[in-house]
């Protein structure tokens, strides 16, 4: 709370021994400084750096190793000037007055805590790699679709393109219909993977069918056009029958026959 945080920016620590948050990580031991700027004896200064970039002063220092459950270290938590009373407000005037030393009672609560956060992170990393698995799997369906039906390459990728920009479009509208439709980042991401995949039946159809050039495959449409042309045939055939047996008759008149050619006709 000493610290104006509008001007805090990230930045890395390299694992080696010149950085306190270094020197932990390589030798996996919590380290409690006293004042960072006289360290024990063969380790690291501590704070200089960063005090010098935004105004401070660094004096107690406690930095424990983050263990994950393999006892692997991968990284550290410093907390830094225990202050005498929560409510100060340190300055550099009275940094010495207010800031006292860490208590082993603290290590041994900071280290629970960096046991915590290592396991958070190592969840974090599962379920990053989880997705980046999956982000693959689509991928390869996409590129397995495509190579199914080479006339198509790029839809999928177009389809999922035009739906998510008109998603986020409706997303951000704020007035007309869908002034009240919101989507979630999980809806989006749904909507993505279901743009990606909706060709994904044609991995099993098989290729005579899927890059045909017609709608129907080669003999289908032969056996279509025998069956009308066996069903005309028919019709003729029962309509000559009832001319020739009309002709045959003694009462046959021309009326009659050209009832039937009109029939026939129709």
């Amino acid at each position: 709370d000493s610290i104006d945080k509008s001007t805090y920016s990230a930045f890395t620590v390299p694992v080696d021994e010149r950085t306190v948050v270094g020197y932990t990580v390589s030798t996996g031991k919590s380290q409690i400084y006293e004042d960072a700027y006289n360290p024990p004896s063969g380790k690291p200064v501590g704070g200089k750096t960063f005090d010098a970039q935004f105004g401070y002063r660094t004096k107690s220092m406690l930095t424990v190793p983050m263990r994950d459950y393999n006892d692997n270290v991968v990284g550290a938590v410093q907390l830094i000037n225990a202050k005498r009373r929560f409510e100060s407000r340190l300055t550099l005037d009275n940094v010495d007055t207010e800031v006292v030393s860490f208590q082993p009672d603290d290590v041994e609560m900071i280290e629970s805590i960096a046991s915590q956060a290592a396991v958070a992170l190592d969840n974090k990393n599962l379920i990053d790699s989880i997705q980046a698995l999956f982000d693959g799997f689509v991928q390869a369906s996409v590129t397995a679709i495509e190579q199914r039906d080479p006339s198509t390459a790029g839809h999928s990728g177009r389809v999922e393109g035009l739906t998510t920009s008109l998603a986020r479009a409706v997303h951000e509208i704020a007035t007309g219909k869908y002034r009240d439709v919101r989507l979630s980042d999980d809806q989006f991401k749904e909507l993505r993977y279901a743009c990606l995949l909706h060709d994904f039946g044609k991995v099993g159809v098989r290729e005579h069918i899927l890059i045909k050039a017609k709608k129907l495959v080669p003999g289908q449409l032969e056996v279509i056009q025998a069956r009308f042309e066996f069903i005309e045939r028919s019709v003729q055939v029962k309509y000559a029958t009832e001319k020739l047996e009309a002709i045959r008759s003694d009462n046959a008149n021309l009326e009659q026959l050209l009832e039937i050619d009109r029939r026939l006709e129709e």
